[in-house]
Formats: structure tokens, C-alpha cells, sequence
């Protein structure tokens, strides 16, 4: 959470806020996010896919292989990371292996490499070629525009264009779970 505050008073100096002033309007509305995620949480398991409760890899829509299915990759990743490591079996040579390539790509001149093949081990293949695609853009515009241009025009553009998705997912969700 710091480097997500810190993150966001640089982003606001960038732009020419107030310290005192972001801090506030944090502080104030800290509480926004972690009711959204439980309340949407929530929502999700009481109405899950197929009219099923629940969602994840164990969910009785994933099981059935439903289209509605809410596989959860990350979870279902970091799931079989904890169990390997409580019971023993863990797979210490390619945790060991993974990290050291992640190291090896970071090396590369290529902005964003490591995250890239990171992702796209476990995340669907549409997710990781968009954002393979987006690295490949933004390091064209640097070249083109310079690293200025990417910084006013094209990090906002992104940011709206992320958070615009989110919210359209989230009330096209909405909509559709009202409807029952």
C-alpha cells in the first residue's frame, strides 16, 4: 500500500497537486475501494455463473465448464504455490529457474519483457497480447514523440482507457446480475 501512496503523490506532483492536499483526499476516501471489492465480491459469490454460488477453479459452473465460469487464474496459481510449500512438494527449482530468467529478462532493453512472459503463464492468451502489443506501441511513440509525449499524453489516455473498462465491466456485470 505505501508504494501505491507514493506512487500516487508522484503522479500528483507530476500534475501539480499538493501533498497535504492528496494525502487528505486519500485519506477521506480510503474507504471506497475495500467496500467496492467486498460488496462486489460478494455479489459475485451470492449470484455466480449459471445461478450457481460461488466462483474459482472449484465453483460448480468451472466444474461443469459452464461459459460463465470465474476461473480466478491468479488465485488458482498462487494456490498451487502455497500448497507445494506446505506440503513439501514444492518445485523450488523452477520457482529458482523462474526467477532467474525474470532477472535475466529485466537486463533486456525492452521495457515491461519480464512482466510480459511472467503474465503469460498463467494469464489467458487475449490479456497478454494486448498488453505484449501495448509495450510494443508505447516504445514506438517514445521513439517517435520522446519520452515527454508519453508522459503527458499517453499515460493519461491509458489510465482513462483502463479505469473506462473497469467501470464497463463492472456495470455491464451489474446489469446482468440484477436482471437475475
Amino acid at each position: 500500500q505505501c508504494a501505491d501512496m507514493m506512487t500516487d503523490l508522484k503522479t500528483g506532483h507530476l500534475i501539480g497537486g499538493v501533498p497535504r492536499t492528496q494525502q487528505l483526499a486519500q485519506f477521506g476516501v480510503a474507504w471506497i475501494g475495500p467496500a467496492i471489492a467486498v460488496g462486489t465480491t460478494m455479489l459475485l459469490w451470492s449470484k455466480g455463473p449459471g445461478g450457481t454460488m460461488g466462483f474459482g477453479p472449484e465453483s460448480q459452473a468451472c466444474v461443469d465448464k459452464a461459459s460463465g465460469c470465474l476461473p480466478a487464474p491468479q488465485a488458482s496459481v498462487l494456490q498451487s504455490m502455497i500448497e507445494g510449500v506446505l506440503h513439501g512438494n514444492a518445485p523450488i527449482d523452477k520457482y529458482v529457474a523462474g526467477a532467474a530468467i525474470g532477472g535475466g529478462l529485466a537486463l533486456f532493453p525492452i521495457a515491461g519483457l519480464g512482466v510480459l512472459v511472467g503474465l503469460a503463464m498463467y494469464l489467458p492468451f487475449e490479456i497478454t497480447f494486448g498488453y505484449g502489443l501495448g509495450c510494443l506501441a508505447n516504445m514506438a511513440m517514445e521513439k517517435m514523440k520522446g519520452r515527454r509525449f508519453i508522459g503527458d499524453v499517453v499515460v493519461p489516455l491509458g489510465a482513462g482507457l483502463i479505469i473506462g473498462e473497469a467501470l464497463t465491466n463492472l456495470t455491464l456485470t451489474m446489469i446482468t446480475l440484477a436482471k437475475g
